[in-house]
């Protein structure tokens, strides 16, 4: 009988969590491991996963962020009172920021390397395990402070990094914007969340509507109906969400000494993969250009810089590729692992 995957809150975690997790019947093979953006709402990511299981059979781990996903909160938290009270009472010290972020990930993935399905009640394996990991967004920005600080049980093979915002995210058309946001009103993530509390009084089918009408999401259209409804419907989350974001603009900078050791694939034995879209409001052209000059040439086979073609209506791929692009982009990470893997 084949083993369900589990949705749901992560019980053995520090923090509030959430993962999704896919597990085979012989789990010393590769783990996959996926790190959302920001919004970090795993059910997001689900469809791709499960397309990205069927066609390598490999274990699948996708993590929350901390927070950023309701079904990880206790009920109290979730309702009205209670969240008008910590919109209005929080501080800023209550959202949790890119470091607290990137350990509860290391926490995590290291339980699922020592114990099988990261259940802390199973004894402990035995052997090294390989690990292939990818991360979108900001989540990217997670995988490189993540991948060398694994158990030494980790032996991690590839990296993926999907539309990645690693340096000058501030820099982007999107940064910009917030970052004068932030700045002129310094608790945004407090006034967007209080606004979102009106969702809680209207009716079901009216936000549904809503979100159809505004994204026009291709696909599988009702995963993210609901996994957008789970976001606006839960002020706490947005509150999060938009708190670490305007950290995001701050700390995320042209860190070169880092990237300079992280993209130095001989030192750390694995490959590297990252993939751009043409147009990306969270990455600056001029960053993309940087990143690719810096680090990329034809070559070094251990790393692939990989742009979308905007003349190929199929590869036209946006940064939120799980809203209108899942299929095309399980595809393209398909033969990224095929190519660089050989799996």
């Amino acid at each position: 009988m084949p083993l369900k995957p589990f949705l749901g809150a992560y019980k053995f975690s520090k923090h509030p969590v959430s993962i999704y997790h896919i597990p085979v019947e012989k789990p010393r093979g590769p783990l996959l491991v996926f790190i959302p953006g920001n919004p970090g709402i795993v059910d997001f990511y689900v469809p791709y996963l499960n397309q990205l299981h069927t066609n390598f059979q490999l274990e699948t781990l996708c993590i929350s962020h901390i927070s950023h996903d309701c079904s990880s909160m206790e009920d109290g938290d979730l309702g009205f009172k209670n969240s008008l009270k910590k919109i209005v009472t929080g501080k800023n010290s209550d959202i949790y920021g890119l470091d607290t972020q990137i350990s509860s990930k290391i926490e995590i993935i290291n339980n699922f390397l020592e114990h099988q399905n990261g259940d802390l009640n199973s004894p402990k394996v035995g052997n090294s395990r390989d690990v292939i990991v990818f991360g979108h967004s900001v989540g990217s920005y997670m995988v490189q402070r993540v991948v060398n600080q694994l158990s030494p049980k980790a032996s991690v093979k590839f990296v993926g990094l999907v539309f990645p915002t690693i340096i000058d995210i501030g820099k982007s058309d999107s940064g910009v914007s917030l970052t004068r946001a932030t700045k002129l009103l310094p608790n945004l993530h407090n006034y967007v969340s209080f606004f979102t509390l009106l969702f809680m009084f209207l009716p079901s089918a009216m936000i549904s509507w809503m979100i159809r009408s505004v994204m026009r999401p291709a696909g599988d259209a009702e995963t993210t109906v609901k996994c957008v409804k789970k976001l606006v419907c839960h002020p706490l989350v947005v509150r999060q969400a938009l708190g670490l974001g305007k950290e995001e603009m701050g700390v995320i900078k042209r860190d070169l000494d880092f990237n300079d050791d992280f993209f130095d694939t001989a030192k750390h034995d694995y490959k590297v993969w990252c993939f751009f879209a043409q147009n990306d409001h969270w990455v600056a052209h001029s960053t993309r250009d940087a990143i690719k000059a810096r680090y990329f040439n034809d070559q070094d086979d251990t790393k692939h810089y990989q742009m979308c073609d905007e003349e190929e209506d199929h590869l036209k791929l946006k940064h939120s590729f799980v809203i209108n692009h899942t299929d095309q982009f399980v595809k393209i990470t398909s033969a990224a692992l095929k190519r660089m893997l050989g799996i």
